[in-house]
């Protein structure tokens, strides 16, 4: 890059201010909503009318009233604790647990196959085999946990319990 264009490049950057470019946006974003909620356009407000020092004083306050712009983003809902659907290893998972404790390096494709060849009316499409992944994950997480915390763990719930 010329050293011409860096040195207008840094004049630009030099005159720019965020505090008066936030306000010409909010100023925009008036004069937006104005136009499309007045069928003749009629009440627009001019860009020159807002004062910087009054829009500077209200920004100290502004986020006691909230956000009202359409930019604003809902807040996430909370987690949901619920399950929407039937558990599809509600009474094979014992059976898969025991698997699991003679083998713990089985994987949830080996699970599957053999649950199938048990109970192939119960699971004839393998189509739950990435339900199963889940939960045998979640299992060998609680193994981890089990192994690494060992007895704190184990004391501690219960203590929570009993809260």
């Amino acid at each position: 890059m010329s050293d011409a264009v860096k040195r207008k490049l840094r004049a630009q950057f030099e005159q720019l201010d965020p505090v008066l470019l936030l306000r010409d946006i909010r100023v925009a974003q008036q004069v937006l909503s104005d136009f499309a909620s007045s069928p003749t356009g009629a009440s627009m407000t001019s860009v020159g009318s807002v004062e910087v020092t009054a829009f500077v004083d209200s920004l100290a306050t502004a986020w006691k009233a909230g956000e009202v712009r359409p930019t604003h983003r809902k807040s996430p809902l909370p987690e949901r604790w619920w399950r929407t659907r039937t558990d599809p290893f509600e009474y094979a998972w014992g059976v898969v647990e025991s698997w699991l404790d003679d083998a713990p390096t089985s994987t949830a494709k080996e699970l599957m196959e053999r649950l199938s060849i048990m109970l192939p009316d119960a699971y004839p499409t393998k189509a739950q085999l990435r339900t199963l992944q889940r939960r045998v994950k979640a299992w060998r997480a609680e193994k981890a946990k089990d192994l690494i915390l060992g007895q704190l763990r184990r004391s501690a719930l219960p203590s929570i319990a009993t809260r």
